[in-house]
């Protein structure tokens, strides 16, 4: 009986240590191609979620990560794959300068997105923030504030769902990846 329970707290201890992953490994394999025969991903307008300093998140997109592995991660990862997988999985804590060669906005998670997040199944939360217009899911913006809207969109992110912006009329568009 003693070896059962020393058994079961080590299995329980190991299980903690393993590193959570977010973001499916198909999508960071697609991502990685960045180039193909000199066109650019198609990923390329797509918003992507990072830890930064501070304990704060930022929205992103490839072309930054990409800058960002090249002038400052290359050394440390045996390639761009491996580097997005920690990246997009919240295993590396960006600088304002390792994003300063593109784009990104940091903000803090809301409480109350956070909150609804935890206690909602995934499909519950994604009913909950995101309508159907003619035949394509896209986040309600009218009703919520732009710090909101970022946590909103981090978790739809991290919930594997694809999101790009049309900056001419103003809509996310929110795809299951």
């Amino acid at each position: 009986m003693k070896n059962i329970l020393i058994l079961v707290c080590l299995i329980i201890c190991i299980s903690c240590n393993k590193p959570v992953k977010l973001v499916n490994d198909r999508l960071i394999d697609e991502l990685s191609k960045t180039e193909e025969n000199g066109i650019p991903s198609k990923y390329g307008f797509m918003m992507l979620f990072v830890s930064v300093e501070n304990n704060l998140k930022a929205s992103t997109d490839l072309s930054t990560l990409n800058n960002a592995y090249a002038k400052y991660f290359k050394e440390n990862y045996k390639d761009f794959n491996e580097f997005l997988s920690d990246a997009l999985n919240q295993r590396i804590s960006f600088s304002k300068k390792h994003l300063s060669l593109g784009s990104q906005t940091s903000f803090s998670l809301d409480k109350d997105v956070e909150a609804r997040y935890h206690s909602l199944e995934t499909s519950e939360f994604v009913k909950y923030y995101v309508v159907e217009v003619n035949g394509e899911k896209t986040l309600n913006t009218a009703k919520y504030k732009n710090k909101s809207l970022l946590a909103i969109l981090y978790y739809l992110f991290i919930s594997n769902y694809e999101i790009t912006f049309d900056d001419y009329i103003g809509r996310y568009y929110v795809k299951e990846m």
